[in-house]
């Protein structure tokens, strides 16, 4: 079995599965998201007002919380239910168990790799915002709404490399992710590191890692699992081999 310190670029090909077809989604996924971004990015500039200034900040922020969150809660679902032979997502389920067993491996994803999965995840609110600006009228609701989307997506979409980040060795980490990392608005490696001590059941949020915090303070995790048990009889990490 490949131990952390141990596993090489050439093991990478044995590490996980990759198919032609996953990566021709992968490609698809992040040539749309692009484009869509870019539809947006023109239309918050070309319906800016000066009144809308104000907005900016907080949209932005809670762009990045909600991306943290939304983070957060694919976790701790692939985490915690599921297997790799869980019909559609057992691919991706394997890839969050792979990972505790071998942290190192996600520092050599390829770019198509890092950003595919992500971008998928961001087509479904690109294109309900997307239907928003085509319907839209001049109200500041609409607006407010793209902008919060547009920086809800952005930010989601870097979810794999940010945390690719917090495994990579500091002199090959971007001087401005780095300062990213200091002040909080990325996750740190001292952070992502307590989500890496067996049982790997805490600290899911890979973005920011600012909604931790409140999430563990509310057990948020722990009741949504009781929640999901109560109501299924499936009860959690009960698919899942050692870690």
């Amino acid at each position: 079995m490949l131990q952390e310190e141990t596993f090489e670029k050439k093991d990478y090909a044995s590490y996980l599965p990759y198919t032609k077809g996953k990566r021709i989604q992968e490609l698809l996924s992040i040539s749309i998201v692009l484009v869509l971004l870019a539809g947006h990015c023109v239309f918050i500039i070309c319906n800016f007002k000066a009144e809308f200034t104000i907005f900016i900040l907080p949209c932005a922020f809670a762009g990045l919380l909600i991306a943290d969150f939304e983070s957060g809660f694919v976790h701790w679902f692939m985490d915690t239910y599921g297997s790799e032979n869980t019909p559609i997502l057992g691919e991706t389920i394997l890839a969050f168990r792979q990972h505790h067993r071998y942290p190192i491996a996600i520092t050599y994803n390829t770019t198509i790799r890092t950003f595919g999965d992500p971008a998928a995840s961001c087509l479904p609110q690109l294109l309900w915002s997307t239907w928003t600006i085509k319907h839209f009228n001049g109200d500041a609701f609409s607006y407010f709404l793209v902008l919060f989307v547009f920086a809800w997506c952005s930010v989601g979409l870097w979810v794999n490399q940010i945390h690719q980040w917090s495994h990579t060795h500091n002199k090959q980490i971007p001087a401005v992710a780095q300062l990213l990392q200091k002040v909080g608005l990325i996750v740190s490696k001292q952070h992502h590191h307590k989500h890496h001590i067996s049982p790997h059941t805490c600290d899911y949020c890979i973005v920011s890692g600012i909604m931790d915090g409140p999430l563990a303070a509310l057990k948020f995790w722990r009741r949504m699992e009781n929640i999901i048990e109560y109501l299924t009889s499936v009860k959690p990490r009960s698919e899942c081999k050692s870690h």
